[in-house]
C-alpha cells in the first residue's frame, strides 16, 4: 500500500474517532495498524485530549463564576436596578456566546451552558416583574409560565430534553404553587 493511500485512510479512522462512529478503542486498533505501529498518532490525539479536558474545564469554572456573579449582583448587593439588570445580561450573554463555541466540540456541556442562560433570563425577568409590580403574584406566574412555555418550544424545536424536562416541570409546578397558595 502506498502512503498517500495510507495517509487517507489515517485521517478517515481519525475523523471517525473525532466523531465518535466507531469505538475508540476500534479506531486505535486501527491507527496503530494502519501506522505500522508508529504511535505518533496516538499521542499527538492524547495531547489535543488531554488539552481540550483542561480547557473545558477552566470554561465550566468561568461559566460557573458567571452564574455565581450575577446571583450575588442581583440579589446580594445594594447597585442600582439597571445596574444589576446590565450585569444580569452581560454575564447571560457571555454564557451563551461561550455555549455557542462549545456547541460542536462538547454537546452536553453546551446544553448545560444554554440551560445556565435561560436561568439566567428567568432571574432577571422575574427581577424586572419584581422591580415594576412588586408582590403581584399573578405578573409573576405568567412570567414563570411564559419562560417554561419558551424553554417547552425550544426543547421540541431543538431536541433538547433538558429544556423540555424543564418547561413542562416549571409549567407543572408554577399552576400547582399557584393553585395550592
Amino acid at each position: 500500500m502506498n502512503q498517500e493511500r495510507k495517509e487517507i485512510i489515517i485521517k478517515e479512522i481519525k475523523y471517525w474517532k473525532q466523531t465518535r462512529l466507531l469505538p475508540e478503542q476500534y479506531c486505535n486498533f486501527l491507527l496503530t495498524l494502519y501506522s505500522e505501529g508508529e504511535e505518533e498518532h496516538l499521542k499527538v490525539e492524547e495531547e489535543s485530549r488531554s488539552s481540550m479536558d483542561v480547557k473545558s474545564m477552566s470554561t465550566f469554572f468561568i461559566v460557573q463564576f458567571l452564574l455565581l456573579f450575577i446571583v450575588v449582583v442581583i440579589y446580594f448587593t445594594d447597585f442600582p436596578f439597571l445596574l444589576q439588570m446590565a450585569f444580569g445580561l452581560l454575564c447571560g450573554f457571555l454564557i451563551l456566546k461561550i455555549a455557542k463555541k462549545t456547541r460542536n466540540k462538547l454537546p452536553q456541556l453546551a446544553y448545560l451552558y444554554f440551560l445556565m442562560a435561560a436561568i439566567v433570563l428567568l432571574l432577571l425577568l422575574a427581577q424586572v416583574v419584581e422591580q415594576i409590580l412588586p408582590g403581584h403574584r399573578i405578573a409573576m406566574m405568567l412570567v414563570i409560565l411564559l419562560n417554561c412555555f419558551a424553554w417547552l418550544f425550544i426543547g421540541f424545536k431543538m431536541k433538547l430534553k433538558p429544556f423540555m424536562i424543564g418547561g413542562i416541570a416549571g409549567i407543572i409546578l408554577s399552576i400547582a404553587f399557584y393553585a395550592f397558595y
